[in-house]
């Protein structure tokens, strides 16, 4: 039997980094999946009025921002309106007030793990209750989700530990980098483009706190201090947090070797890869790790923060180190930079680790979840 099934895919959009890149390749492969099933998706201005999808999908204009106060007294009824079969929302940010079968995917615990007001620009009521209403809204799509998707074995592991959820009911299912990061050709021109000067190590992703990105400064400015020439770029899309990291390193005397590009597109970034010597990952909490596996592609090394949920995904693929310590950074950087053949050895190394990927096979184990959880619903509402 066919169903209809609905995609909230208002974040659809790199503009929303990880959440926004796992949006846009399940809905892409979906596409060319399936035929069979019925699709509502819902999508924000302008993706509403530009994106072109098959016969058996149909768009449903929905500007309502996420984590705002409509989303949660608005977006239920909206949803109901398109009387699904089963209803797939991308993040933790379910309304309570959707009350029909659905389906969540749960990329991290991040908010669970830190807190407190340097990770959010709220004055420490609003905070307070916002925090609250994230507390209520997480649990709500725990309990009552038809099945969970989670990127990782971590990920399935920390709900089925710490929130009660039931092994049986969460399915992992692995991201995958975008075709464009496979190898590309330098080009002089985009290290003009964006004032870079080579050498230069380079992190893509959010300036939060604990992504760590200070301490990855501090350890630029000591390898300086040993002689060892680079330069730290970093990719992030301009916040108020991108902000507090340009005062800190001003602060610590390390702002000379950074370079903040801001929100950099996916074939610009592909071929900054091209000419930068390692990425970094110092993050200390992750539900993934996509940006290593992109730099893989590329054929770029990596180093990453001895985190059990980048040991899950580069496995062997990697550099390891303690990113707690700018001296532990600076010296597997060091290690890395002076040593061709480690280099080499990685980059070889990374390249049959992203094989192990496939947003094809995502949507796969998805389109698989779908059916399984929409047919068993449709059976119980017939017997009714």
């Amino acid at each position: 039997m066919a169903l209809k099934i609905g995609i909230d895919a208002r974040l659809y959009g790199v503009e929303h980094a990880g959440l926004g890149r796992y949006v846009m390749e399940l809905l892409d492969s979906l596409k060319s999946l399936d035929r069979r099933n019925r699709y509502t998706v819902f999508l924000r201005h302008p993706y509403d009025q530009v994106l072109r999808f098959p016969e058996n999908f149909s768009v449903v204009s929905c500007n309502i921002l996420h984590y705002s106060f409509e989303e949660q007294w608005l977006l239920g009824e909206i949803f109901s309106r398109a009387k699904l079969d089963l209803l797939h929302v991308p993040h933790f940010n379910v309304p309570l007030l959707y009350r029909k079968p659905f389906v969540v995917t749960i990329h991290d615990l991040l908010w669970h793990d830190v807190r407190g007001l340097s990770v959010t620009t709220q004055n420490p009521l609003v905070y307070a209750v916002k925090y609250v209403g994230y507390l209520a809204i997480v649990s709500h799509a725990l309990r009552a989700a038809k099945a969970i998707f989670a990127p990782s074995r971590v990920i399935q592991k920390k709900l089925a530990d710490s929130h009660g959820v039931a092994p049986a009911k969460i399915r992992v299912t692995y991201e995958a980098p975008a075709r464009i990061f496979f190898p590309r050709r330098k080009k002089a021109e985009i290290l003009r483009k964006y004032g870079i000067t080579t050498p230069f190590v380079i992190y893509t992703g959010s300036a939060y706190p604990h992504k760590n990105i200070l301490r990855l400064a501090l350890a630029v400015k000591l390898l300086s201090q040993r002689g060892v020439r680079v330069t730290l770029v970093v990719a992030s899309a301009r916040t108020v947090f991108l902000n507090r990291l340009l005062a800190e390193t001003d602060r610590w005397n390390a702002g000379k070797f950074v370079r903040l590009i801001g929100f950099v597109p996916d074939q610009d970034l592909a071929l900054l890869y091209a000419h930068a010597l390692c990425l970094v990952q110092p993050s200390l909490s992750e539900g993934f790790g996509l940006t290593g596996l992109e730099a893989m592609a590329c054929g770029l090394p990596v180093v990453a923060n001895e985190l059990e949920i980048f040991r899950e995904i580069y496995q062997d693929a990697a550099l390891f180190t303690d990113a707690r310590s700018e001296v532990h950074l600076a010296d597997s950087l060091q290690k890395l930079l002076k040593n061709l053949p480690l280099q080499k050895k990685l980059i070889e190394a990374g390249r049959k680790q992203v094989k192990q990927f496939s947003w094809k096979k995502l949507a796969e184990q998805t389109l698989d979840v779908y059916e399984k959880v929409g047919i068993a619903h449709s059976g119980k509402r017939d017997q009714s």
